[in-house]
């Protein structure tokens, strides 16, 4: 609506579904558009992945992600900025208050829960890593067992490369988990509407109790997991195509090849141009 697409000679998006928006909404020509991934996640593939730093804790380790920005914020004031922002971004501040209230519980059951897992698994390294936007003081409690460490040092690729299992809550690092082959669980027996991912939880084998989740920690530490029901193997295969297009390793190459494809475009059509010569005349 500003006027800014015209300026546009390129637009690389990562992942089909957003390919079709734009395509839809007429956001930039057709030509201009192409679906080509994101070159970060070139790192989930075979050979780059062997190009991942190596985390500062032993890999085998059981990592917890945490996503809670609005009830732990590391930048802000407290949740009453954070929903001020959620409602400056679009939200009716009735959702942006829910949303609120059922994070803080969440925030405080995956807290509890990771405290008690560590507990019940002292011979298992467990590392939680908070979003980088959150308060890492507020997860001292679980840093002070022996079995556990809060680092939010580093990528969360780097970091799931070394894990051997994901846990988490609407956590969309649970979707870069399944690009790494790393397991996610999902903590769904305090989830809510207000918080839900789809994207996430679809590609997690969800743990409908803290019950659940010790039993399915158990079988996945043994390397007895059950192989993933059809429903989830197509839900992974969809998302990763919907939202990145690939993972193949390819999304750097395909994005300079538009590139310049484009700067090539651009090149035969300023020699196509007949030259514009300018006289004057004087008197």
């Amino acid at each position: 609506s500003e006027g800014c697409t015209d300026l546009v000679d390129l637009y690389c998006v990562w992942g089909h579904a957003q390919h079709a928006a734009f395509l839809r909404q007429e956001t930039v020509s057709a030509d201009l558009l192409h679906a080509t991934g994101c070159p970060r996640y070139d790192f989930c593939a075979h050979p780059w992945r062997a190009a991942l730093p190596s985390p500062a804790v032993e890999p085998g380790y059981v990592l917890i992600n945490t996503n809670f920005p609005t009830v732990n914020p590391r930048f802000s004031n407290g949740s009453t900025q954070e929903e001020d922002a959620m409602v400056q971004a679009g939200f009716s501040r009735e959702f942006a208050r829910q949303f609120v209230s059922d994070a803080r519980q969440a925030y405080c059951a995956v807290l509890d829960t990771s405290i008690r897992l560590a507990r019940n698994f002292p011979e298992i390294q467990f590392v939680l890593r908070p979003h980088p936007f959150e308060d890492i003081r507020s997860y001292d409690r679980l840093a002070e067992l022996p079995n556990a460490a809060v680092i939010q040092d580093g990528t969360s690729i780097e970091w799931i490369n070394g894990a051997r299992l994901l846990l988490h809550q609407n956590c969309s690092t649970a979707i870069e988990a399944t690009m790494l082959n790393v397991e996610p669980l999902s903590m769904e027996w305090f989830n809510t509407p207000a918080l839900r991912l789809d994207a996430a939880t679809s590609v997690s084998r969800a743990a409908g109790s803290e019950a659940d989740l010790i039993d399915l920690l158990r079988l996945a530490l043994d390397e007895k997991l059950p192989a993933i029901d059809a429903a989830t193997v197509e839900a992974r295969r969809q998302i990763i195509g919907d939202l990145y297009t690939a993972v193949d390793g390819a999304s750097s190459s395909r994005v300079a090849d538009a590139v310049l494809d484009t700067i090539a475009a651009a090149r035969r059509a300023s020699c196509a141009i007949p030259p514009t010569i300018a006289t004057s005349s004087a008197r």
